[in-house]
């Protein structure tokens, strides 16, 4: 949902202060739902599972401390 925002309403990036960006989401939001569907999610737990196996079997087993500095002098 916020990528659809930050493209719809934010990128434009023309506010003159806060108060005009609330504003422009605070309208946003009726005008978004009046036309919106439910998205069609394709990424699954299964597919997020495998990410993760993925990303665990390139992490270190034991990460390894970093070297102290000598401040002294």
């Amino acid at each position: 949902m916020f990528s659809i925002i930050q493209r719809k309403v934010i990128k434009p990036a023309d506010f003159a202060d806060l108060n005009a960006l609330r504003q422009r989401l605070i309208a946003f939001e009726p005008r978004y739902n009046a036309t919106a569907t439910p998205f069609d999610w394709r990424f699954t737990r299964t597919d997020l599972d495998e990410v993760l196996h993925r990303l665990d079997a390139h992490q270190p087993a034991e990460a390894s401390p970093l070297p102290r500095l000598n401040r002294a002098g």
